[in-house]
């Protein structure tokens, strides 16, 4: 392939500093924060009298732990300086601030695996307008950050308390994370990718939007040469990104793939493969990624090479199943309509195999904030027991997710919790029904009186 001249790496900032594009969005979004807002956010404790904060003592009728299976019932939790320091305490301190959320079945806050929090679900522009894909260099890219600050209020109040995001545009979304981590806005925790390599005029090519616009470097993820390609890779990193997402679809060789992960793992970063057809799997296990996004046609054989590699699946079924089939071209109508039934089996026979697999939700190609419609996919469509399924969207995801403090209800871990109105083992719909989330022992919804 032909290198591209691009950008010199000497135009770039200082290592350790975040992009030009990301200190823009933190202005505008600092100017606009108070607006955004939600008033209903309340303090995580409440100073006593020595101008400590007072420990929450959190009452439920039942707590579900998905990670171990283990339901209890009634249920206490005591929070103190945002992580869990009991379960069930026998004797919880007299000047615990005390939560009693009466019927509801407490959960270890929900973790997505996979969304586009910068981008809209059939957003509501002009089908020509740059604004709308967030490719123009000037207004777009913090357009899409503000658009992100209104998705992540609605992933947090769905009870989502952590998300992985798989390719946004010009960082947008690590300065949402960065803005949300100083508590200037609200939302989940971000584990963001930048942009998602591929190579020029290859899927997931944002600059193909207009030419005129710029042509793709590998500060945006595009990469056409083993020296654009470790440049790509560095540039992510060094602007913020903690996962490294690669679409696949006859892109890379076998040899620029496997640079792809060795540039990534040696700054201890995971790679993300999205793949389309068996052959993008093959390439994508067999150069060692990390985790498989969406699904295609796996026989048992690759099923146990991707479990023997230790390799995750975030299988994105609810918008494979029930993507609507009237906006899909003939062919791919044809495919999805064949395809989708060997999916749901595959979903199964991965998890019966024993291979991690985490929910992630790809929104935005469901409306955000709906993000538990892929909970309820793995329930109805691929045969998972509700504990499995809850088991996918909190421990496995953050598993996948590489964070070790969340995704579990115990001890010392962080206090990432929510609750819920009925059980979902029972009654699957309770997840739609979140009226209480803590994030890192800050309450931001709370019932009503």
């Amino acid at each position: 392939m032909t290198a591209r001249a691009h950008r010199s790496p000497t135009s770039t900032p200082t290592s350790g500093r975040p992009a030009p594009p990301a200190r823009a969005l933190l202005v505008l979004l600092l100017l606009l924060a108070t607006a955004l807002a939600p008033a209903a956010t309340i303090a995580a404790t409440t100073p006593g009298g020595d101008g400590e904060p007072r420990p929450i003592l959190l009452r439920a009728a039942r707590l579900i732990d998905p990670a171990s299976g283990q339901v209890t019932e009634p249920a206490e939790v005591l929070v103190r300086d945002g992580l869990i320091e009991l379960v069930s305490p026998k004797a919880p301190p007299p000047d615990a601030e005390v939560i009693d959320l009466g019927g509801r079945t407490l959960l270890p806050g929900l973790i997505d695996a996979h969304t586009h929090l910068t981008y809209n679900y059939d957003e509501p522009f002009r089908p020509n307008d740059l604004f709308k894909y967030g490719y123009s260099p000037t207004t777009a890219v913090a357009a899409r950050a503000l658009i992100g600050a209104a998705n992540a209020k609605k992933t947090l109040a769905a009870g989502y308390t952590t998300v992985r995001d798989l390719g946004s545009w010009g960082f947008s979304d690590v300065t949402l994370d960065r803005v949300i981590e100083a508590g200037i806005l609200p939302g989940p925790d971000i584990v963001p990718a930048g942009h998602v390599l591929t190579v020029t005029g290859g899927p997931c090519d944002q600059t193909l939007a207009d030419i005129r616009v710029f042509d793709g470097t590998p500060e945006q993820g595009i990469a056409d040469t083993p020296d654009e390609i470790v440049e790509a890779v560095r540039a992510q990193i060094r602007y913020g990104a903690k996962v490294v997402k690669v679409c696949m679809q006859s892109t890379f060789d076998e040899e620029e793939l496997a640079l792809i992960v060795e540039t990534a793992h040696r700054k201890k970063i995971p790679v993300a493969a999205h793949v389309w057809d068996p052959e993008d799997t093959e390439a994508a296990v067999e150069a060692g990624v990390d985790s498989i996004e969406h699904l295609t046609v796996m026989d048992d054989a690759m099923l146990q090479r991707i479990k023997d590699k230790g390799i995750a699946l975030v299988p994105t079924l609810e918008v494979m199943i029930h993507y609507p089939l009237d906006k899909l071209p003939p062919k791919l109508r044809e495919r999805v309509v064949r395809e989708v039934p060997i999916h749901e089996q595959t979903v199964r026979r991965a998890v019966d195999l024993g291979i991690t697999v985490a929910a992630g939700s790809d929104a935005a190609e469901i409306p955000h904030g709906e993000n538990v419609r892929e909970i309820e996919a793995l329930v109805h469509d691929a045969g998972l027991t509700p504990m499995e399924a809850l088991r996918a969207a909190t421990a496995s995801a953050a598993k996948v997710l590489r964070l070790d403090d969340r995704g579990r209800i115990a001890p010392g871990l962080r206090a990432d919790l929510i609750a819920v109105d009925g059980d979902p083992r029972e009654d699957l719909t309770a997840l739609r029904r979140v009226d209480f989330v803590m994030k890192a022992g800050e309450v931001f919804t709370t019932p009503s009186p």
